[in-house]
């Protein structure tokens, strides 16, 4: 878990042995394990990426898995403080890049906060208790609340926009961030089939 709360009844943590099952539910796992690599890396990252790489072993080959394989192979070479370092300078450091995917956009502070509120309600309604400090739109909390509660898959589609416009700063950085925002983006509905299902 990324040290964010989440109350999802029925849904085991993810790297637990209750986890373990014969068909895991794919896209759960690519936005568990996204959330795990985009959270700032802690003293137990190790044990975090063996945990994904381990639940991603489960998984048929599909071009998200791809993506964060390849991101892992990368991210398992660097040691403890070069991790840090390179996290730092990718999204504390650079202005261009944020991981709070309702920050800026042509939006006003009170635009965003009002987005804000909108959020944390939008995850009650869709059964998501999320207790933490973090802000709702913080991408890591949004990945990991979407793995747990599947009907809380659609704000994640609903910032789309948001995800595509990170994973293109992000390529044009050349950051290995980006695959992992790239394997979010490929289990999500494309902007036309989130509309579809929001009508339907």
């Amino acid at each position: 878990m990324t040290g964010h709360e989440t109350v999802a009844p029925g849904r085991p943590a993810f790297g637990s042995a209750e986890a373990a099952s014969p068909a895991p539910d794919a896209a759960a796992v690519i936005l568990q394990a996204a959330s795990l690599l985009l959270d700032y890396p802690s003293p137990t990252s190790p044990e975090v990426t063996e945990l994904a790489e381990a639940a991603l072993e489960e998984l048929p080959r599909t071009a998200a898995r791809n993506r964060l394989d390849r991101f892992l192979s990368w991210w398992s070479e660097l040691g403890a403080a070069e991790r840090e370092r390179t996290y730092v300078a990718t999204f504390d450091l650079d202005r261009g890049v944020t991981l709070y995917l309702t920050e800026g956009r042509h939006r006003t502070p009170r635009e965003r906060g009002a987005a804000l509120l909108d959020l944390r309600r939008a995850y009650r309604l869709a059964g998501a208790d999320v207790s933490c400090e973090e802000l709702p739109d913080y991408l890591p909390l949004m990945l990991e609340v979407a793995a747990h509660v599947p009907a809380a898959r659609a704000l994640l589609a609903g910032e789309r926009e948001a995800l595509e416009d990170l994973a293109a700063l992000l390529a044009e950085r050349e950051s290995a961030f980006g695959l992992v925002v790239a394997a979010v983006l490929a289990v999500l509905p494309t902007a036309s089939e989130h509309r579809q299902g929001e009508r339907s």
